[in-house]
């Protein structure tokens, strides 16, 4: 009733906390249940809307401190099957959230180490496909929507948990920050920038806590200042 033609419509799914197979969680068969019904509206959506994007904005897996790596695997698995079939051929966003790296698990001593980067980009990135990567290793990327002036950019909120040499957890690494503040120059440098829109996903929102850096990168760039990460500065003046 209030589309238009310039109207930008996606679909946007969160937190499933997919319980699967796993028993010890005290509301199994109502989570998954939901999950299956979630699925099945975002196939209905997907055919009765034209939609732009789909996007799932991480933690499909219940991952807690007894979820083992086999188990968080089974419920990935299980979520992605029903998104796939509801979501076919259209521009998908899809990254990691805190409950899906592993990271409960290994603190809890259900197991010895987190998620690999490989399978965590094999069950989130990789259907990000289309998109230009800043990383194929951590999945973070943007996607230009031109008929509709749009970029949007997927952050990886949760990369510090699985990035050598980062033990806090939600932080997007210096590299992560800087294709951030390069991504956002590049299309506010465009001869027509005053038209586009830039819309940011990510697991956390910007100013939660330790994504408060990804958070003045955007002051900056709205201010038309600098940031400066790794050593190199970005002038968005």
């Amino acid at each position: 009733a209030v589309r238009k033609t310039d109207s930008i419509v996606f679909l946007a799914m969160s937190d499933s906390h997919h319980t699967g197979e796993q028993s010890d969680t005290g509301w199994q068969s109502l989570t998954n249940l939901g999950n299956l019904h979630a699925g099945m509206a975002a196939k209905v959506l997907s055919y009765g809307l034209d939609l732009d994007f789909v996007c799932h904005l991480g933690d499909l897996t219940f991952g807690h401190g007894t979820t083992t790596s086999a188990l968080l695997h089974q419920q990935v698995g299980e979520m992605n099957l029903w998104l796939d079939e509801a979501w076919k051929g259209i521009p998908r966003f899809q990254t990691v959230g805190n409950h899906d790296t592993g990271m409960y698990a290994v603190s809890n001593g259900t197991e010895a180490a987190l998620e690999s980067n490989d399978y965590l980009f094999s069950a989130f990135g990789k259907y990000c496909e289309g998109a230009v990567y800043g990383s194929e290793t951590y999945g973070y990327c943007y996607r230009d929507f031109e008929s509709k002036k749009l970029r949007v950019i997927c952050l990886n909120t949760s990369e510090g948990e699985n990035l050598a040499g980062y033990d806090a957890a939600y932080v997007c690494s210096p590299d992560q920050l800087l294709w951030f503040a390069q991504t956002l120059r590049d299309v506010g440098s465009r001869e027509d920038a005053a038209d586009w829109s830039v819309l940011v996903l990510g697991h956390y929102p910007l100013d939660y806590l330790g994504t408060h850096p990804a958070s003045a990168v955007v002051k900056a760039y709205v201010e038309g200042g600098s940031t400066t990460q790794s050593g190199t500065t970005v002038d968005f003046a």
